[in-house]
């Protein structure tokens, strides 16, 4: 079990340009069962997952986000 915490590293503006794309991609990670649990964090700076499986499907998956 992996928890990642994703800083925003671009402007809001961006992030939500980007952000329909990736509830898609959280979607998909759930529906193959790497996600466990998903959440922006507050003050809006970024978010967590809480993830499992092999660290290796892990990172390929996140650097599809379209956050990364």
């Amino acid at each position: 079990m992996f928890v990642v915490s994703l800083n925003y590293k671009v402007p809001l503006t961006e992030i939500d340009r980007l952000q329909q794309t990736h509830v898609e991609w959280l979607k998909a990670c759930y529906a193959q069962g790497i996600f466990v649990a998903s959440g922006p964090k507050r003050p809006r700076t970024g978010g967590i997952i809480i993830a499992r499986g092999p660290r290796e499907e892990l990172d390929a998956r996140l650097a599809d986000d379209p956050f990364a």
